[in-house]
């Protein structure tokens, strides 16, 4: 179970955080081992472990914000450059999901875990661990190109190498987060300058373009 609680002992105030508790002794032994291992405790949003009869429990910090698919239906008209931020921001935090073992990371891998805060334009990722949970191959990439089909609706302004992207990510290419901002980087340069290029066309010529590439675009064949 999961539970969304204040820590007030800390000088800045009041602070929200996320426990995850584990009763069952099934639990416990899948569990508790995990949770000991040194590198989640290099997560930046790590806050402790806490060990009690019959229970253990893990504390993150509580990212705000709204939903992630919420924010993107609520905001249809973000500008690709903000989208691109906001892929940006989703990139690296998902970084801090290669910390953890790949038997609580991937149950940390649900939409509903992400949250978009549009005042500082960032994305943040609660971590909500269930005990059940569906594993699959390469789950980190393949969940963030789920997350960045939502961030870069397909259309004949969306660069290329956007979908290229999200295409290799939707095929499980990358094995971590890190591989996968690795490529992103040199992603988001090239497409920063094909969207320049894509402000010159007439809008006959975006049309023609669109519908020659639409064989590299393929997203839905991937999900």
């Amino acid at each position: 179970e999961a539970c969304l609680c204040i820590d007030v002992m800390v000088d800045s105030g009041y602070r929200s955080c996320l426990i995850n508790t584990y009763k069952s002794r099934e639990a416990i032994r899948t569990f508790l081992p995990l949770l000991y291992n040194e590198r989640i405790q290099e997560c930046s949003s790590y806050r402790k472990l806490i060990t009690a009869e019959g229970s253990v429990s893990v504390v993150f910090d509580h990212a705000d914000g709204e939903p992630f698919v919420d924010f993107f239906s609520k905001n249809p008209s973000l500008t690709f450059e903000q989208r691109q931020v906001l892929a940006q921001s989703l990139l690296l935090e998902a970084l801090e999901l290669d910390l953890l073992d790949d038997r609580l990371a991937h149950r940390v891998t649900n939409i509903r875990n992400v949250v978009v805060d549009k005042g500082l334009m960032s994305v943040g990722i609660n971590y909500m661990i269930p005990v059940n949970a569906e594993y699959r191959d390469r789950f980190r990439s393949v969940w963030l190109g789920e997350l960045l089909c939502t961030v870069f609706p397909q259309n004949k302004r969306l660069p290329l190498e956007i979908d290229e992207y999200i295409i290799r990510l939707l095929s499980g290419k990358y094995e971590s987060c890190v591989d996968a901002y690795s490529d992103w980087r040199e992603v988001s340069k090239k497409a920063t300058d094909t969207i320049k290029l894509y402000e010159k066309e007439s809008f006959f010529a975006g049309i023609f373009r669109y519908m020659k590439e639409k064989k590299l675009r393929k997203r839905d064949i991937m999900r």
